[in-house]
């Protein structure tokens, strides 16, 4: 059922081919808000990760974003754009009033960075859900949400899977994500031993 909110992520508002880049390429929260249109590269269908933003405090207590490295070696990686992406991206840069290289691509009204994934979660992913028909989720689920297009598009090869989604390893990938596919591999070979058990039960007839 979440998939049906991808299109509906394409509502009007600051950003919202940024928003629906998060949903079908896996981008975390921090990803996403440090995106400049330096790292897009629309002509090549695909987009650069480099950077991740992340909230500190100062010696007075006082929280401040950082724009560091990526989460690790890993997370550092190119994201495929799917074609709607490409076109809906385009036309945000057109429209946005922060379209240099050094801008960010899904900025606050002022055009600097946002600060947390909460305004993503009240103006876009909620309206979204609400309109769908489904439970409301938070931002981080639209990465589980790509995780699941990867498992229906690579099944088992977990490396392809790791890398799409930037986990420092394979391991970990499979820990997270491997009750989704396992069961369902096993009731399929539990299936089809079952027509075999019935096939040579006909045959020695």
């Amino acid at each position: 059922a979440l998939i049906q909110l991808a299109p509906l992520l394409f509502l009007g508002g600051l950003g919202s081919g940024g928003n629906l880049s998060s949903f079908l390429c896996g981008l975390r929260g921090g990803e996403l808000s440090s995106l400049r249109w330096q790292q897009v590269e629309l002509d090549n269908m695909r987009l650069f990760v480099r950077t991740a933003s992340r909230l500190e405090e100062d010696d007075d207590g006082r929280t401040t974003i950082v724009i560091g490295p990526a989460k690790t070696e890993k997370a550092e990686r190119y994201v495929a754009l799917p074609p709607d992406i490409v076109a809906e991206l385009r036309a945000w840069r057109i429209r946005s009033p922060y379209s240099s290289d050094d801008d960010f691509v899904c900025p606050k009204p002022n055009g600097k960075i946002q600060y947390s994934t909460q305004n993503w979660n009240k103006y876009v992913l909620t309206p979204a859900c609400k309109a769908a028909g489904v439970e409301r989720i938070t931002w981080h689920y639209t990465r589980h949400v790509f995780a699941s297009v990867m498992l229906d598009t690579f099944g088992d090869d977990w490396g392809k899977i790791a890398d799409r989604m930037g986990h420092e390893s394979v391991e970990f990938t499979r820990k997270t994500y491997g009750h989704w596919i396992e069961p369902e591999q096993q009731e399929t070979k539990n299936e089809a031993e079952k027509i075999g058990s019935r096939f040579k039960f006909k045959l020695s007839a």
